[in-house]
């Protein structure tokens, strides 16, 4: 009785899925085309099914036979790259820890370098107080605010005419009696007196 209820559940199974693939009007239809060809030629109908018969088992063979390679081929194949896919990392680990130990000690040197050298220079900018302010490490906004507010002053012995400019104004303020002598310019005829006239 089990035997005959699981051997009804599994044509019924079978059934719903030949359905799914075929409806059963397409069944119907190639049924019926089927026995009418067979009624009408009988001889040629007999030869394609014992040729069918004959046939099945080779092809089914033969597809088997291919599936099988594949099947095999594949798992030799994966076995075969994931064996030297794991050589190959035990190969390419040390190789990345080598490499990572050198770039890590590449750049402490170099951060240690830039460190050592910068503190040095600032050692030597306090031991030696007549290094120019420019060269020192300030940021570069502090140095452009530093020199527009305090421009640095010119020379004596420049040849700009400003200043000499602004003592004649000075001494023309003053008059004709004032007792104090403006500074004298070195580039004025009256100031040297081998050029002076009498």
């Amino acid at each position: 009785m089990c035997v005959r209820v699981a051997a009804a559940i599994l044509l019924d199974f079978a059934q719903r899925q030949v359905d799914r693939v075929v409806s059963p009007e397409s069944r119907q239809n190639t049924y019926s085309q089927t026995k009418q060809f067979a009624a009408a030629r009988p001889l040629l109908f007999s030869l394609i099914v014992v040729q069918a018969i004959f046939s099945t088992m080779p092809v089914l063979f033969f597809i088997s036979f291919v599936f099988s390679v594949i099947f095999v081929v594949s798992s030799i194949s994966l076995l075969f790259t994931l064996f030297w896919a794991s050589v190959a990392l035990f190969v390419v680990v040390p190789v990345l820890v080598l490499t990572s130990s050198m770039a890590l000690f590449s750049w402490a040197f170099g951060v240690a370098t830039f460190g050592a050298g910068r503190s040095l220079f600032d050692f030597l900018q306090i031991m030696n107080p007549s290094v120019r302010p420019e060269v020192r490490f300030r940021p570069r906004t502090e140095f452009i605010d530093r020199h527009r507010l305090a421009p640095r002053a010119q020379s004596s012995s420049s040849s700009s005419t400003a200043p000499w400019t602004k003592v004649e104004g000075q001494k023309q303020a003053e008059g004709p009696g004032s007792k104090g002598k403006a500074p004298a310019h070195p580039d004025h005829p009256a100031s040297n007196p081998d050029t002076a006239g009498p």
